[in-house]
């Protein structure tokens, strides 16, 4: 019976001790992943009194400022982007899931104007690197593409569209970078779908991920009807090669002569704040979770080898009067349990595994909230629905958990461990008590 006892208790130890570290590593892979689709850098784009009347502000950085910066020591690529509105005669929008009557006035009044987004190269754009934006089929757009779009998967099933398929962009005179009043339109093709929902509310349908328009650059241009010499830009990613600092190179570029007034520089790692706060939440609820666990088998372990321990006074008394060391009684004891616990934490790999992921989904949406309300409040929960804000509250929401043989060692040593800890604790009444005293005791 008391062996039946032990074990429960050392499975339900081990159980949470492996979702524990299942978890952790999870968190931490996850984490990494994201990581590794960054690279150090830093961000270009028209500061916040150039936007004005339009979702990413007229672009306002020449192409010879960026060839300037990319000639720095240490800057690897630029991904440039303009940010832009354009009309969409032949397809419709997709709705609100609610109704909203802000979007029903501008719907009514703009129709199919929503949001176009060139950029040089897709892969390396950041909603894409954060996984804001997941590339669902198709492929990416990059350099030396002419007239192709992405679109957001729903998009694409409302109109009908595959990859491969055509439909029209229009030039409008709502949208502030048509300067020249252009009212071109050109025919893209459907280079790839992706798919990613924004977490920021919104009233209006030209804020959903879901009516974004991605597109190669050439295809604004031809839009705007621009000649080579008035391409501008939105906003230009630079990324440096390894080894480089970020404001090493940033104080040398700031002393080039540009217009540093109009823009705003960020720092890439900004993007990565949500997810570094949320790995650290998930960590933290994971350590407690280890440590809490830990604390609670030893009192537990401890008060129930009291019991045990002083039934078997005689019999320890017996062993210290024929000469026994006192080690050898206490590493015998640990023996005893170790015997119930090897089979207990071997059994955890089930018990854990299976509910493992569940704890993890809990932690990384309870993380996951807890940095988007203090973000939301540091902001006074001003912060635009577009893909590019929803970006800066990128976390952690999901994990992977896929337990490993390591996770099952670590449950074995910190078991064990704990094992000899309660043992010492539990006997060390009985070790110091004489042998005579002991049978004595017991008579």
């Amino acid at each position: 019976m008391r062996a039946l006892i032990l074990g429960a208790v050392f499975l339900c130890m081990s159980t949470a001790l492996f979702a524990g570290v299942a978890v952790k590593d999870a968190t931490n892979t996850a984490a990494a992943a994201v990581s590794e689709r960054f690279s150090s850098g830093f961000r270009l784009q028209s500061s916040a009194e150039n936007v004005a009347n339009t979702f990413k502000g007229e672009g306002i950085i020449p192409q010879a400022a960026i060839d300037t910066i990319s000639a720095i020591d240490g800057v690897e690529r630029s991904t440039t982007q303009v940010g832009a509105m354009a009309n969409l005669p032949e397809a419709e929008l997709v709705s609100l899931e609610q109704y909203s009557e802000q979007d029903e006035r501008l719907t009514a009044k703009y129709g199919t104007f929503t949001q176009l987004e060139a950029v040089s190269d897709t892969s390396r754009e950041s909603k894409f690197a954060l996984g804001t934006l997941t590339l669902e089929s198709g492929r990416h757009i990059g350099a030396g593409d002419v007239h192709e779009a992405l679109v957001h998967e729903a998009f694409a099933t409302l109109n009908d569209l595959a990859v491969g398929d055509t439909f029209t962009v229009a030039a409008s005179a709502l949208d502030r970078g048509n300067k020249y009043g252009s009212e071109a339109s050109v025919t893209v093709t459907v280079a790839g779908t992706f798919s990613g929902t924004s977490v920021i509310g919104t009233g209006t349908r030209q804020d959903l991920f879901e009516n974004i328009v991605l597109t190669d650059l050439a295809t604004v241009w031809d839009l705007y009807g621009l000649t080579q010499d008035q391409h501008l830009y939105s906003a230009v990613d630079f990324t440096l090669s390894p080894g480089h600092d970020v404001d090493t190179v940033l104080a040398e570029a700031k002393r080039l002569p540009i217009d540093w007034n109009r823009l705003d520089v960020i720092r890439s790692d900004r993007d990565l704040a949500g997810v570094a706060s949320s790995a650290d939440g998930i960590l933290g609820m994971v350590d407690t979770l280890i440590w809490v666990t830990i604390v609670f088998s030893v009192l537990i372990l401890t008060l129930f080898l009291f019991l045990w321990l002083h039934g078997r006074r005689r019999e320890a008394g017996v062993m210290f009067s024929v000469g026994i060391g006192r080690g050898r009684v206490l590493a015998q004891f640990v023996c005893e349990l170790a015997l119930v616990g090897v089979v207990a934490f071997g059994l955890a790999a089930v018990t854990g595994g299976a509910v493992a992921q569940a704890i993890g989904d809990a932690m990384a949406s309870r993380a996951t909230q807890s940095v988007r309300q203090d973000i939301l409040t540091q902001t006074g929960g001003m912060l635009a629905a577009d893909a590019d804000t929803a970006a800066t509250l990128k976390t952690i929401d999901t994990i992977t958990v896929q337990p490993t043989l390591d996770d099952l060692v670590w449950v074995y040593l910190i078991g064990l461990s704990v094992i000899v800890v309660a043992v010492l604790v539990s006997s060390m009444p009985l070790l110091r008590a004489r042998p005579r005293d002991l049978l004595a005791r017991m008579k």
